[in-house]
């Protein structure tokens, strides 16, 4: 009759199902999961979900405004679709620059306005394959490792992507590779079931030559103070007594194994 053998960790199991549930909903209630998955345009909006980009639901990186202009989450915009050649352009932000503004105020006090600008420009696209809500360049390598380099990007969404690249990249590759294990197994099997009973045998052998050997090396060096290597690292008795354990020892399996 099958029943439960430990309340205790049950109990405490069924807790930590709790805790991760309430931990979840509490994250759902104050937070958005969405920021998880998506990407952020330059203004911060999340694409695809907050108003203004809801049908815009794949982040696109504009190319730099300079070659040595160095490219940030933020200056990315959101696309209904990734671009998939360079016959059309998308409006991308510019450098930032600061400003201040400072207004009197009637009771002698001043409000100073302090912000950034950032002028738009139209930019050529470039052809881009989508991937994770992303846009990634499908020709441009350097495009794609400054992406990656560069950007606020998560690890984890690096290591799928390039995962996912280099597997369709090599996919004969793997493919063979999955073939030649399928036929590596299943030539360990035959040879098991052709001849199980002489591989027992041989390896039986080996265990006694190795045993064997073991404790002669023992003995000599305990025997043989110039055969002990840990005579360099202990006194001269120390090592002879911990040579002539190692033997004792060593033959002690010998005497257990063969007597299995």
């Amino acid at each position: 009759k099958r029943s439960c053998t430990d309340v205790g960790c049950a109990l405490l199991f069924f807790a930590f199902l709790y805790g991760l549930w309430a931990t979840y909903l509490g994250a759902r209630r104050e937070g958005n999961i969405e920021k998880l998955t998506r990407g952020f345009d330059w203004k911060g909006d999340i694409c695809g979900v907050d108003p203004g980009v809801e049908d815009k639901p794949m982040l696109f990186w504009c190319t730099a405004a300079a070659p040595s202009a160095r490219l940030t989450l933020l200056d990315g915009v959101c696309v209904p679709r990734c671009p998939r050649d360079a016959q059309s352009a998308s409006w991308c932000p510019g450098t930032p620059m600061p400003f201040q503004h400072r207004s009197p105020e009637a009771d002698g006090t001043q409000q100073v306005m302090i912000g950034m600008v950032r002028n738009l420009t139209l930019r050529a696209d470039y052809p881009t394959v989508p991937a994770l809500s992303y846009c990634f360049p499908t020709q441009d390598m350097v495009m794609l490792r400054r992406i990656l380099r560069d950007t606020h990007l998560t690890t984890l969404t690096q290591q799928v992507y390039l995962a996912c690249r280099g597997a369709m990249e090599s996919w004969r590759f793997l493919v063979a590779v999955a073939a030649a294990s399928a036929g590596i197994g299943y030539a360990f099997l035959f040879v098991l079931w052709l001849c199980f009973a002489h591989l027992i045998y041989g390896l039986v052998f080996v265990a006694h030559v190795l045993f064997g050997f073991c404790c002669y090396t023992a003995v000599r060096a305990g025997l043989n103070e110039h055969d002990n290597i840990l005579a360099g690292y202990f006194e001269a008795e120390t090592a002879q007594a911990a040579a002539w354990a190692t033997a004792v020892a060593c033959a002690a399996c010998w005497f257990v194994f063969s007597a299995l």
